[in-house]
């Protein structure tokens, strides 16, 4: 086995054997991992509480948030966005919100 990589003595920290540039980036990366295991996490809550997705379709849908984290867990929140708003409608947005009319009750 060969020594340790040296690093650039006026860049290190005293008392660490990584530079500081390094270091910098670690607050960035927890916060990154944080924000793909509460996507994945939501995603498969999700997905568990979906009624139209049963059985193998659940286990396919489980299986691919699992192995790809951001693409399986964004496809399957798009997926469910569109299913659930079950396409554009044809008059979107052209009704107007007004109260209803009173009904004749005898």
């Amino acid at each position: 086995m060969g020594a340790p990589p040296s690093f650039d003595t006026d860049r290190k920290r005293p008392g660490t054997a990584m530079p500081v540039e390094v270091l910098m980036w670690i607050p960035a990366a927890a916060l990154l991992l944080l924000l793909i295991v509460t996507l994945t996490i939501g995603a498969l809550i999700s997905l568990w509480h979906t009624d139209g997705v049963t059985g193998p379709r659940r286990a396919f849908w489980c299986t691919g948030i699992l192995l790809f984290p951001v693409a399986g867990a964004l496809v399957w929140l798009a997926a469910l966005h569109r299913s659930s708003s079950g396409g554009v409608p044809e008059a979107a947005g052209s009704q107007e919100l007004r109260p209803r009319e009173p009904t004749e009750s005898g």
